[in-house]
């Protein structure tokens, strides 16, 4: 049900609070999901009163892994540069007397590459040996104020979402109320007019009643 004009907030809803038809009849619950759907298409959000989330605005990085976990993609694979060695140097393993001049450079350029990858494995551990406990002790810092905020932001939205519930409560009790009085008068004037088809009714067999009856007595004279 589409509620337009209340606060000028056009919202989506189907009055939960007022409408228990759907755990009477099992396949409404169907049709309703069906309806919130297609009208959720055309909202820029679920309510006015509860900002959309907007995460990591600051980080591409955690922002792009957070669409990737949201679209159930893969971790792409780390690059394996000892396989990529490997690959390089099977030309020379195989034929090493028919090797080029350009693959001999590619294996020496892998093998420099791979030698630095080497070097700064080995002096990053000793890095972190050296200042790991601190610097990881420092990392904490900001990482505590990212979950404080976190857990600021889950409260506020918490709070909003509480609101826009009972505001719901509120407004589909008065809508109710409404939609009862409106039901009850309807079904008031269909019964005022099935008593006025059946009085036509009666009356019409009245009428050929009284004509057959005409009939008879000029039939008679």
């Amino acid at each position: 049900m589409t509620l337009e004009g209340w606060d000028r907030i056009s919202i989506c809803d189907s009055l939960p609070y007022y409408d228990t038809e759907c755990e009477k009849i099992p396949y409404l619950t169907q049709k309703v999901d069906l309806e919130l759907a297609s009208e959720f298409t055309r909202l820029d959000g679920l309510h006015s009163g509860v900002p959309p989330a907007d995460l990591f605005p600051r980080n591409a990085t955690l922002l792009a892994e957070l669409t990737r976990i949201e679209t159930y993609n893969a971790m792409p694979p780390p690059l394996d540069l000892e396989e990529t060695f490997a690959q390089l140097n099977e030309p020379l393993r195989t034929s090493p007397t028919s090797a080029t001049d350009q693959t001999w450079q590619e294996v020496i350029l892998s093998a420099r590459v791979y030698l630095e990858h080497q070097r700064m494995r080995q002096l990053n551990l000793a890095l972190v040996q050296t200042y790991g406990s601190n610097s990881w002790l420092t990392q904490n810092y900001p990482l505590q104020r990212m979950a404080e905020q976190a857990e600021k932001d889950l409260k506020s939205i918490i709070y909003l979402t509480s609101r826009v519930n009972q505001e719901r409560i509120h407004f589909q009790t008065r809508i109710g109320e409404q939609l009862a009085t409106l039901e009850a008068r309807w079904t008031d004037l269909v019964s005022k007019v099935l008593q006025v088809q059946m009085s036509n009714v009666s009356l019409e067999i009245e009428i050929q009643e009284l004509k057959q009856t005409e009939f008879q007595i000029r039939h008679r004279q």
